[in-house]
């Protein structure tokens, strides 16, 4: 908190509201820039709330002020901004409002989560540490999957079983294939019946990552760094549409959670990585491989396709 008041210039706004601080620093003329932290019994602040109050209304913070919260905050690291529904659930679960608009700084340490709130008319800033899991994502299917397990997944989700193939020793199924709107495809193997569930192959067609309508090298030449960050945001917003179209039907059966994939928690998804190298090429690449492990392969190949496979390959 300490750190919080000197560089927020934080004063107390209000004896009647002791938990609210007053930034002079953000604060213009009548109308002031308020700050609520939540701090752990160690004194860490965990999350802090913006608002901003001309007399006793409450008012939007306007853009110029919430970039440089945000900024400042970061340390000028980018933040990207996403789907409000698909932040992380301990987020989500903090909040007593539903958001409007979401923001995700992956490069920040921690990771930092961003979110504007609507109260009393007004819209606020809520930003939160992301405090990293005690034990690390495992990447594959979840423990104790059962053939039912899976068909009932699938009810719940509205997914049809479109194949489930016995397997040889007729003990229960190996494969079951399901579908989804929009082409969405799910394949899970395992090897035997007395064997876990242990591969899940899924899939759905798209267009090309990029669109044809730019002028990739004048536009990389003329402006390099605005080139990187466009194409970051780009690819990153690929993976997050991946995300919530093809893992969050099936979160409940894999070890790791969708939060994991969109703060790029996971050991070998390299998002950030591949867009650094691919807005130096002249050219746009027609394929992207984003991870490429024996446990975690996600690409978006020439075709168009966005695959993702996951878990122990079957030999």
């Amino acid at each position: 908190m300490a750190t919080l008041r000197k560089a927020w210039d934080l004063t107390a706004a209000d004896p009647a509201r002791p938990d609210l601080w007053e930034s002079r620093k953000l604060s213009k003329g009548p109308q002031r820039l308020l700050l609520r932290a939540d701090s752990s019994k160690d004194g860490t602040v965990k999350s802090v709330e913006w608002m901003a109050e001309m007399g006793v209304q409450a008012r939007d913070i306007d853009d110029e002020r919430f970039w440089s919260i945000l900024d400042a905050t970061s340390g000028d690291a980018e933040w990207t901004e996403a789907d409000p529904a698909g932040l992380p659930k301990s987020f989500l679960k903090s909040l007593d409002a539903s958001p409007s608009q979401g923001f995700l700084c992956r490069s920040c340490k921690p990771a930092l989560v961003a979110a504007t709130l609507a109260r009393h008319g007004a819209t606020g800033l809520r930003i939160a540490k992301l405090f990293e899991s005690s034990s690390p994502a495992f990447v594959g299917l979840a423990a104790g999957i059962t053939d039912d397990g899976l068909r009932s997944m699938a009810a719940q989700q509205k997914l049809s079983i479109d194949v489930a193939n016995p397997c040889q020793d007729k003990n229960g199924m190996c494969t079951i294939e399901m579908s989804g709107e929009g082409g969405r495809k799910w394949t899970f193997r395992r090897r035997d019946g007395n064997a876990p569930w242990s591969r899940l192959e899924a899939s759905y067609q798209a267009g090309a990552w990029w669109s044809s309508e730019w002028d990739w090298d004048s536009l990389r030449i003329q402006s390099p760094r605005d080139f990187k960050s466009v194409i970051g945001e780009w690819i990153g917003s690929e993976a997050d549409v991946v995300a919530s179209k093809l893992l969050v039907p099936v979160e409940s059966v894999i070890g790791f959670t969708v939060s994991n994939w969109k703060t790029r928690e996971l050991p070998g998804l390299r998002v950030r990585q591949v867009s650094d190298s691919v807005s130096k090429l002249a050219t746009p690449p027609n394929s992207l491989v984003l991870a490429r492990t024996e446990r975690l392969d996600f690409e978006i190949d020439a075709f168009g396709r966005r695959i993702v496979n996951i878990g122990e390959p079957l030999k």
